[in-house]
């Protein structure tokens, strides 16, 4: 059934690979439409209860994939990125102070069918040069089919253009 986890305190950051898969709980399901969702998604980590500027998840490893998930009410970003390899998949991601997905540094981060709305700093926020210690100064992220059933997501920040590569936003 249903599960909502309110942290008391923030989460340390997901540095080492790892799969967070809210499919798996009972009764849960990915979606099968080619177009619009039918995901149910029964896992909820709700930051309503915690103080200022914190994100729900913080990603800073590589290797790392976040899916089946809502994340709201953080008062910050729902997922902040800060590594590479990453995926955001098949979430829910909403009513955030912050963005909804705000990639600061990395590369080769996937945003894929995920429906984020409703976040105060926009839906996909991507930092060029957020971190000069990072072996990739600007980030680059793939971003598919997202938010098939809310149209009002939005992205924003710099898209590094790679030669011989397609994007579609």
């Amino acid at each position: 059934g249903t599960q909502v986890i309110y942290p008391q305190t923030n989460l340390p950051a997901i540095t080492d690979p790892l799969v967070i898969d809210g499919f798996t709980q009972p009764g849960a399901s990915p979606n099968t439409l080619p177009t619009g969702s039918n995901a149910v998604r029964l896992v909820t980590l709700d930051g309503s209860q915690l103080g200022a500027c914190t994100a729900g998840l913080t990603i800073s490893g590589s290797g790392i994939t976040a899916k089946g998930l809502n994340i709201q009410n953080f008062s910050c970003d729902g997922i902040a990125i800060v590594g590479s390899g990453n995926q955001v998949l098949e979430n829910a991601i909403f009513n955030n102070s912050g963005a909804g997905v705000h990639v600061n540094s990395g590369s080769a981060n996937t945003i894929s069918s995920s429906s984020i709305h409703g976040n105060l700093a926009g839906g996909i926020v991507l930092e060029p040069n957020a971190n000069n210690n990072q072996a990739v100064a600007d980030p680059t992220v793939a971003i598919t089919r997202f938010a098939d059933a809310i149209p009002s997501t939005d992205v924003g920040g710099e898209f590094t253009a790679l030669p011989d590569t397609s994007y579609t936003v």
